[in-house]
């Protein structure tokens, strides 16, 4: 197996928003690094920075300043459009609201980052039948997220994330809907694509047993890194 190399660099990330309010400064200064076929979680109070951390790293959102560097692609330097295909090609989301498509059946919702893409139709259905096979939902592929149990239905978000075979993954408090028993599922599903597909994820949590297992985990407090 290959060394771990850096797949995420974040150099001194800085974000204010403006508002008639007057500006917020969300983030002071953030300089991290992420590796290939690591399981990064990111705590703290509600309230820090964690989402808009996360938001950023995902070109869901850009900096007021700072660059954000992805196996070497420096995101500042792209449009709008190139953004939005770089990040439909290279990273995956799972959100703590599962934000399928309710007019849609488990299959289908999996097969949109593909379609997106361009890819056929016929062979977004086969991925998609096979990632939630993977997951553990070869029975549910046509039923509705109204069918689906809570659980279930974050499962077929995970499985939706994969669909691009992205380099990473990025998760906002991915069980915080979730009773524990399917948290528990829901963490054992990471780190057996972790193992297995050498996948990389930053989740963002305030679960401190899912901290506790990550292989790093960085703690974040009014806008900064402290650990």
């Amino acid at each position: 197996m290959n060394e771990n190399t850096v797949l995420l660099k974040a150099s001194d990330l800085k974000k204010t928003y403006f508002s008639s309010v007057g500006e917020v400064q969300v983030l002071h200064g953030i300089t991290m690094e992420i590796m290939t076929k690591e399981i990064v979680t990111i705590v703290g109070a509600s309230g820090v920075g964690k989402s808009t951390l996360l938001n950023l790293l995902g070109a869901l959102d850009k900096p007021t300043s700072g660059k954000i560097e992805i196996e070497g692609t420096d995101l500042s330097t792209m449009d709008d459009g190139e953004l939005s295909e770089f990040r439909n090609k290279t990273m995956g989301f799972i959100f703590q609201f599962h934000h399928l498509l309710p007019e849609l059946s488990a299959v289908e919702n999996v097969m949109l980052p593909a379609l997106l893409r361009g890819d056929s139709k016929k062979s977004g259905m086969n991925r998609a039948s096979e990632l939630l096979s993977d997951v553990g939902l070869s029975h549910r592929l046509h039923h509705k997220p109204s069918e689906l149990s809570g659980g279930e239905r974050q499962r077929v978000a995970v499985a939706r994330s994969l669909m691009n075979e992205p380099k990473l993954i990025l998760a906002d408090e991915p069980a915080g809907n979730l009773d524990s028993a399917n948290a528990e599922s829901l963490y054992e599903l990471m780190w057996m694509l972790k193992e297995e597909r050498e996948q990389t994820f930053v989740i963002v949590t305030h679960n401190e047993e899912l901290a506790r297992r990550a292989d790093r985990t960085i703690r974040m407090e009014d806008g900064l890194i402290v650990e």
